[in-house]
This record gives C-alpha cells, sequence and structure tokens, in this order.
C-alpha cells in the first residue's frame, strides 16, 4: 500500500529560492503528498511565492508564524503539523530530484527494519547548476543492534553519516521522527537527531543523487560564523547563553539513550559508545572548558 508523504518547508525569507524548491516537490511522482510551508515572519515576498502553489495545488499548505520560532521551532513546526505516515523536511534553498521521494519511500517499503532512507547529494550553485557530487567514505554496517549503529554513527564524525548530516534531508517513517526531539536549539543538533533515530532503526542509502543541496553566500553555515549568532539563529530566545555545542551534544545523546526503551545491557552498551565518543579527539577537554567558562559568567564579581 502507497504511503502518504508530508513533507515541511519551514522557510524565512526565502524568496529567492523557494519556488524553484516548492516547483521540484509538485514535480515528483509520488502520490499522495502533503506540502506544509512554515514562513517564519518573513518581510520578503515569502507568502506571494507560496500563496501561488496553494491556489494552484490542493497538496500545498501555507502558515506565517506570528514570530519568529528561530530554524529550531519552525523545522519542529513543520514535523508535527505535516500530514502522512512518511516525513520529509526540505529546505527551501535546495531541490528535489526527480524520483527522490518514490525510490526513498520504496526502500522503506522494502526494509521494515528501517527508519530513514535518503538519496545521495549533489552540489548546485546559487543558479540551480550542478557543480559537483558529494562523495565521502561512510562506515554503516547495517547492524542490528541500538548499540551496533550507534558505533557506526559515532566511530568518527569524519567517517560516518555525521558528516554533514544530509541523511537527516531523506525520508522518515513519521512515528521515529516524532519520537526524536527534533532539532534542538543548538549548532549541531542534527546530528543528536540522527543519534535518535539510529537508536530506533536502520538507514538506507539510494544510490541515486537526487537530493539537490544548494551553495549560495546565505547558507547557514556561511552566514553565521560564531557559536552566537548561531544559537540566535536556532532560537532567538537563546540571546545571551553561552554556546556550549559540544557540551549539549553530549548530554542529548546521553538523554536519548536513557529516554529510550532499552534492555538495561543495551543501554549500557550505547552509553559506552557515547563515552568513548567522548574521549575522542579530547571533545571531553573542548566539553569542560565550556562548562567552565559558563560558570566564571554566572558568578557576578563583589561590588
Amino acid at each position: 500500500m502507497t504511503q502518504s508523504i508530508g513533507i515541511g518547508v519551514p522557510v524565512f525569507n526565502g524568496e529567492d529560492y523557494l519556488a524553484e524548491c516548492l516547483d521540484s516537490i509538485a514535480a515528483q511522482d509520488y502520490e499522495p503528498l502533503d506540502v506544509l510551508i512554515s514562513d517564519n515572519a518573513s518581510s520578503d515576498a515569502t507568502r506571494d511565492i507560496s500563496m501561488e502553489f496553494v491556489e494552484r495545488d490542493t497538496r500545498f499548505r501555507y502558515v506565517c508564524q506570528p514570530q519568529n520560532l528561530g530554524a529550531a521551532g519552525n523545522y519542529n513546526y513543520v514535523m508535527t503539523h505535516s500530514n502522512g505516515s512518511l516525513y520529509k523536511v526540505a529546505a527551501h534553498d535546495d531541490v528535489v530530484g526527480q524520483g527522490f521521494l518514490r525510490l526513498c519511500a520504496d526502500a522503506l517499503e522494502a526494509h521494515p527494519e528501517a527508519v530513514l532512507s535518503f538519496p545521495r547529494t549533489r552540489y548546485i550553485d546559487a543558479e540551480g547548476k550542478p557543480t559537483d557530487d558529494y562523495e565521502h567514505p561512510i562506515v554503516w554496517t547495517h547492524a542490528t543492534s541500538p548499540s551496533g549503529r550507534l558505533h557506526d554513527l559515532l566511530v568518527d564524525d569524519h567517517w560516518s553519516y555525521l558528516h554533514l548530516c544530509y541523511p537527516v534531508m531523506g525520508v522518515m517513517r513519521r512515528q521515529a521522527a516524532v519520537g526524536t526531539r527534533g532539532i534542538q536549539a543548538f549548532k549541531g543538533s542534527d546530528k543528536a537527531m540522527l543519534m535518535e533515530l539510529a537508536l530506533m532503526g536502520d538507514f538506507i542509502e539510494v544510490p541515486e543523487p537526487l537530493y539537490l543541496k544548494r551553495l549560495h553566500d546565505n547558507t547557514s553555515m556561511r552566514a553565521h560564523t560564531t557559536g552566537e549568532e548561531f544559537d540566535l539563529w536556532y532560537d532567538p530566545d537563546n540571546a545571551g547563553r553561552d554556546p556550549m555545542p559540544v557540551s549539549r551534544l553530549t548530554r542529548s545523546h546521553l538523554s536519548a539513550v536513557w529516554r529510550d526503551d532499552l534492555t538495561a545491557a543495551e543501554r549500557a552498551r550505547c552509553t559506552f559508545e557515547v563515552t568513548r565518543w567522548l574521549f575522542r579527539q579530547r571533545r571531553w577537554r573542548v566539553a569542560g572548558s565550556e562548562l567552565r567558562n559558563a560558570a566564571r559568567k554566572r558568578v557576578s564579581p563583589a561590588s
């Protein structure tokens, strides 16, 4: 039976590329679809572009947030409010290649133990022209246990799906997606979401390069250069908070292991994998430095 796919399109001031993204979704050879565009209080033509699609295609819906929820809040809004037994987030400046949804849905149908399927990545420039394919050696053994999948994911960010986190743009089982904490309000929370998904099931890669990742000057990685800027992008309420990405990612990993429905033995093995990840590349020293700096700032000098 064909499963419905809910597609969330979180967007803020996306007039430059939004129409191309929505065109690529409308052209997919897969039904049924529910496409929810969440406008994060944009000040440009995002609403007008979105309404053009809503008025001509009943599969599209549009919501304008009364205030900027931040990137994390807007992502989580579309995840929880779109409809479908499967779910995909679509970045407003990227393009969904023809066959993306069908092939990913077919992969999940063929692999009931999997919670996520995703195609390979092809880079495009600001004008939408292909520039290069993302090629990277990845360690993924399709382990049958949560600890085995965590081992593959956390063995080294450079050699796992955590490198650039492109799988998070794939198609997920909705039950698995909403079972995570979504995108949290700190840099690297896409890694945390993939880690939570790995606790639940396998990942399946579709060999075709159908995720067209646009590289341009206003991508989040280029537009934000400091930890403080990233924190504000994720959540405007983070103003004044110390950016502590390693500490927060470590806490997120450990809390995911301890809140998941695991046997005591498997929870211990997963905790070991997270601890081993923390001690690789001296992350523990970075986390310790983050915590010390935050503690110093909380201590007010005597007046």
